[in-house]
């Protein structure tokens, strides 16, 4: 724990929001001192319709104004985990055999090309292990794939860069609500399979999990259920329910056997009329979707509350399904490299710049009080010729204070030396090796190395860095404390330094 917290001091995470973009608003949060703060803004009707963006121009301009409601700084960027309706995205699970990484990165791409329900050049995909510690029979993995126009994708990543917005990621309203139910639902049991309905302002989309992770995103438009109608009859809104919820359910009986049995809803209205509409149908336990930890938080914040769940994971650690296109993500990762260069940038100015002033005033003091002695000194030579003794101490005092005047100096070039030594270490670790840990106890003993790396050869890679561009001896990497963990390679080095002046 607290060499997580180290390494968020040495490498900060830039912040990251969420943004839920439906037909009618905007919906943006962020967590602040691990609290949910939020902003939104109302979209003028047509801007945005089935999911789709209308008109780019209202849109950016709406984007623009949610902007200057989140900061102050209108060039600032903000990066956002984009959360987009589910009639947007297609997503469908497989399975695939519990191979390596790379082999099954192939597979899993192959297979997105064949069970694409669109022209998969056209289309931006992605995948995700659904649930690692649940193989199924003969180890094979879950998969769940998901597609998006490359057509309605790239015309909300340009409004959104236009408009001072970075994405992230890109994912769909079921997957975020998801993950809201599982990490912060109300006896929400992540054992037993469920359905989650939410009813929003959209239309109705439908949600198998099991093991708490997403399997089926069934998505009914309300352009569908009305038409051209301004308004259905109840009894058909009711048999629309029914009917969806069989397809739900004969998905679940033809894929796993058996019965689901718990049931999620997250409506704006008519919750009583849903639950008994479903009670009279199907044998489901019923719950409205609450979530525990942010009590006061409204439902119809919900799904931009799970997007921004993601934006507080590490970058690193994020292989959630995004249907982001490359440039959306190179761009992103562009602004936080930008970003982390003037976090240390500064953080480099501003500690020379102390250490520049703490040395300019030990400096001054101790020339100060060098011409003092000096002046005392003078004094005793004209008016105490006879006390010689006086003398001499005063001039051994001045000789000590010139020592200390060196030994400064010196500690700050030694200081220096140690500097570059840290910085050829972190140069050789690069960004397959994570340092956990160096201990140095003098210069007659080893210095020691606790690292994580991705890989025994990554490593060793490491170890003949040190061997070939430090002037060290003795290097010593034991094949015992290699140690293989879910992250990596852990591993220890030890060697010593002949000269700290040769680096």
């Amino acid at each position: 724990m607290k060499f997580k917290k180290v390494l968020s001091i040495l490498n900060p995470q830039p912040q990251v929001g969420s943004l839920e973009i439906t037909d009618v608003d905007l919906k943006f949060c962020e967590f602040k001192f691990y609290n949910p703060v939020f902003h939104s803004l109302k979209l003028e009707n047509g801007i945005v319709k089935d999911g789709k963006i209308i008109d780019r121009d209202k849109f950016i301009a709406s984007l623009s104004e949610l902007h200057k409601k989140i900061t102050n700084s209108g060039k600032k960027k903000i990066n956002i985990i984009v959360n987009i309706p589910d009639n947007n995205i297609y997503s469908q699970f497989f399975n695939l055999p519990n191979i390596s990484n790379t082999s099954l990165e192939e597979a899993a791409k192959l297979n997105l090309q064949m069970i694409s329900p669109i022209n998969f050049e056209s289309a931006y995909s992605d995948w995700q292990i659904i649930d690692a510690n649940h193989p199924q029979e003969g180890n094979q993995l879950e998969i769940l794939g998901s597609f998006a126009s490359k057509e309605i994708i790239d015309v909300f990543e340009e409004c959104l860069r236009k408009a001072g917005f970075i994405a992230a990621a890109i994912e769909f309203s079921g997957l975020a609500l998801l993950r809201s139910a599982a990490k912060l639902g109300m006896d929400v049991d992540l054992k037993n399979p469920f359905i989650l309905l939410y009813i929003g302002p959209n239309g109705l989309s439908f949600n198998l999990a099991r093991n708490g992770n997403l399997y089926f995103n069934h998505f009914v438009s309300w352009q569908s259920i009305y038409a051209d109608q301004r308004r259905i009859a109840f009894d058909s809104f009711k048999k629309i329910i029914i009917e969806e919820i069989k397809k739900v359910s004969s998905f679940y009986s033809t894929h796993w056997g058996g019965q689901i049995t718990d049931f999620y809803f997250l409506s704006y209205g008519l919750e009583g009329e849903i639950s008994k509409t479903i009670s009279e149908n199907f044998p489901f336990k019923i719950k409205p979707l609450l979530i525990q930890k942010y009590k006061d938080v409204s439902s119809q914040w919900f799904s931009a509350l799970g997007s921004a769940l993601r934006g507080t994971m590490p970058r690193s650690e994020d292989n959630i399904i995004s249907v982001a296109s490359i440039g959306t993500e190179k761009e992103f990762y562009r602004e936080k490299i930008i970003w982390f260069i003037k976090i240390w940038r500064n953080i480099i100015i501003s500690s020379l710049l102390v250490l520049f002033i703490t040395f300019l005033g030990i400096n001054a003091f101790l020339i100060n009080l060098a011409n003092s002695l000096d002046e005392k000194l003078s004094a005793f030579r004209l008016n105490n010729q006879g006390n010689v003794a006086e003398i001499s101490r005063l001039r051994s005092e001045v000789e000590e204070i010139n020592k200390k005047i060196q030994l400064v100096s010196l500690a700050y070039q030694e200081r220096l030396k140690w500097s570059l030594f840290f910085g050829k270490i972190k140069e050789f670790a690069g960004s397959n090796i994570s340092i956990t840990r160096i201990f140095f106890q003098s210069f007659n003993t080893p210095i020691l190395i606790n690292a994580l790396a991705s890989s025994e050869e990554t490593a060793l890679e490491f170890k003949e860095k040190i061997s070939d561009n430090l002037d060290a001896e003795n290097i010593e990497m034991p094949i015992n404390k290699i140690i293989s963990t879910i992250k990596g390679v852990e591993f220890s080095i030890s060697f010593k330094i002949r000269d700290l002046s040769r680096l």
